[in-house]
């Protein structure tokens, strides 16, 4: 299969996991919070008509909506929904990529389906926020969401877990003796039809739907129907948009790259063939594709900082990608992607109501990533840790009885 801007063109769907963190203490009354991250969901389509969510377009007329929420680099999965649970770079919080090696472990992280790569040595450079509640005697409950795997519990039953079935546990949660005060949910399936159509396909615009309607529009009404709808705070996000590719926009690297002088994932070069291989990629082609030694990578992209970070780093142009092997086929290309840069393109999508949540607001400015986790820590009444975000930016979602929370 024919490899994306930075690696493989991964499925997300079979990333399943859940967990629940307890803790028996006293607890003053707070607005219980939920998360609902939906792989994929590009804030374009949801603006344009293109698609009928009627179910999005009710959260944002009876609370906020942002014109998109800026990705970290890269724009891939894993790396930004630990963003989200830490409010840090990748090359802070260590998990810099959907597939990378760590040359300390001498071992490598892939996105795989026998669990072997939820090791919790790769997660343990960051505390995300459910394992910072559960250390202060906090509750809460996660459902599939990626990177919940400190826990030895690792399943994976999407086919017989379906989006209803996940949102009525998460209200049986919520309804409990002891329900927890942040519920995490992920739904996925708009990530897989995206890279299968692209962004422009109707089955793509159908997906969304779906995804309004099974997941959006089930959890308001189970929310509503257990008298809870104005009486929790629900923030949805994605965690990327979808750029159309093409096998026209392929950048051949297999006559410039000895297999035998890198290993991967990433480029993984032999210290003695380095510049080398640095000149000879340098010139493969200069109009869509940037080559940066580590050292060099630009300190917006926040990717240098980490062991995990390969020597060499190729910037490449949104919606062009890399192909390492001649033996790759042009029809398994995928029509959707994404993982380049961040930039207001890859946008992820930010929508919210609630009690703390203004009513009909709608920002025309961008969010940023790691500015959520600063807010679901303002909302939860509790100190964050250190972090790259700010709540400055989020404040002016916020009603003023919420402004000053802790």
């Amino acid at each position: 299969m024919t490899t994306g801007p930075l690696g493989f063109v991964l499925t997300l769907a079979l990333l399943l996991n859940i967990t629940f963190c307890n803790a028996d203490v006293e607890k003053r009354k707070r607005v219980p919070l939920i998360v609902v991250s939906m792989d994929g969901v590009a804030w374009q389509q949801l603006d344009s008509e293109l698609t009928d969510t009627p179910n999005f377009d009710f959260i944002a007329r009876t609370g906020v909506k942002a014109r998109n929420m800026i990705g970290v680099n890269p724009t891939s999965t894993f790396p930004t929904h630990m963003t989200y649970l830490t409010g840090l770079y990748p090359e802070s919080h260590g998990i810099v990529g959907n597939s990378f090696y760590d040359p300390l472990f001498n071992e490598s992280f892939y996105l795989e389906t026998d669990c072997s790569n939820f090791d919790p040595k790769f997660y343990n450079e960051s505390e995300p926020i459910w394992l910072t509640m559960e250390k202060r005697g906090r509750k809460s409950a996660t459902y599939f969401w990626p990177s919940s795997t400190r826990l030895s519990h690792c399943k994976f039953d999407w086919f017989n877990d379906p989006y209803w079935h996940r949102i009525e546990t998460a209200i049986k949660w919520l309804k409990s003796d002891d329900p927890p005060e942040a519920v995490f949910l992920y739904f996925e399936q708009s990530d897989y039809d995206g890279h299968r159509w692209g962004p422009n396909h109707r089955l793509y615009w159908q997906s969304l739907e779906t995804t309004d309607r099974y997941a959006v529009g089930k959890l308001l009404r189970e929310l509503k129907k257990a008298d809870m709808l104005e009486k929790v705070d629900i923030i949805f996000v994605s965690d990327h948009s979808m750029i159309e590719t093409s096998n026209k926009k392929l950048i051949d690297l297999y006559d410039h790259i000895d297999k035998s002088s890198y290993h991967g994932p990433g480029l993984w070069v032999k210290p003695d063939l380095l510049q080398e291989l640095y000149n000879n990629l340098s010139q493969v082609n200069t109009t869509h594709m940037k080559v940066y030694l580590r050292e060099d990578v630009p300190e917006e992209y926040h990717s240098r900082h980490n062991r995990r970070y390969p020597p060499l780093f190729l910037d490449v142009e949104m919606g062009w990608s890399t192909r390492v092997s001649p033996y790759d086929k042009d029809e398994d290309w995928t029509r959707g992607s994404h993982g380049w840069a961040p930039n207001d393109a890859l946008g992820a999508i930010f929508y919210a109501r609630g009690p703390s949540f203004k009513r009909g607001y709608n920002m025309t400015t961008s969010l940023r990533a790691v500015d959520l986790y600063p807010l679901m820590c303002h909302l939860l009444d509790m100190e964050p840790l250190p972090n790259n975000g700010s709540l400055d930016n989020m404040m002016d979602l916020l009603r003023e009885s919420a402004l000053n929370v802790m």
